[in-house]
């Protein structure tokens, strides 16, 4: 997906879709169903490993406060 980057092309969800299957329909199942009735929990932040050490990287200013939906 870099490649998009450096030809300054958009990601499509068709583009997703044959590169990443299982990704595309986690992305198509969120979009079709209401994520607060669910229970996911979702926030505009991410938590990751990196060497044994957990990182919290926010996606936006103020991510791990705001909710997904």
């Amino acid at each position: 997906m870099p490649f998009y980057k450096m030809l300054n092309k958009k990601l499509t969800m068709k583009d997703i879709e044959s590169i990443d299957p299982e990704f595309y329909n986690s992305l198509v199942w969120i979009k079709d169903n209401n994520i607060d009735e669910c229970g996911l929990e979702m926030w505009f932040s991410v938590d990751f490993e990196v060497l044994g050490q957990v990182i919290h990287h926010e996606l936006k200013p103020a991510g791990d406060k705001e909710r997904v939906t």
